[in-house]
């Protein structure tokens, strides 16, 4: 796997995310003009870039494709992805698969929506892993020997 196609996926994806999920619910502008706004301006930025020949690496095509299926993922709601924390998981996800699935889920729904999803998943599964485990170190301090609550011995 190649390090720096790895390392511009994934900051790419974390900025889409990051400044999605921001216009989206800092913003008030809703998810599908969130995606859109934050798709447009890198968009036009990366097709001057290309176009000027201002900066030029090897992944630049690649940029915007990944910054809008990534933005695809900070559509979520705020019930369902309540954190900036989480979102940011979400976008390393989404940069995750996108290198390293290529186009295997085309054809399921548009392989970018499939991602994004798949990415969104896995941060509510995070959470609730995060929950669980928090649910579980609050019941194990609460109780004393032998099991019993403190509060039942008085």
């Amino acid at each position: 796997m190649d390090v720096e196609l790895s390392f511009v996926m994934a900051a790419t994806s974390v900025a889409a995310v990051l400044s999605t999920y921001y216009v989206n619910h800092n913003l008030k502008q809703g998810p599908v003009k969130a995606s859109a706004i934050t798709s447009l301006v890198v968009g036009v930025v990366v097709a001057v870039l290309l176009a000027k020949g201002w900066l030029v690496f090897d992944y630049l095509e690649v940029v915007a494709v990944v910054f809008i299926g990534a933005s695809f993922a900070a559509m979520a709601s705020k019930g369902i992805v309540e954190s900036f924390g989480l979102i940011v998981f979400a976008g390393l996800v989404f940069g995750f698969l996108f290198t390293n699935l290529g186009t295997r889920f085309n054809g399921y729904g548009g392989g970018l929506g499939t991602k994004a999803c798949l990415s969104v998943l896995a941060a509510v599964g995070l959470k609730r892993l995060l929950i669980g485990a928090e649910s579980l170190r609050r019941r194990g301090r609460g109780s004393q020997a032998g099991g019993l609550r403190p509060d039942l011995g008085k």
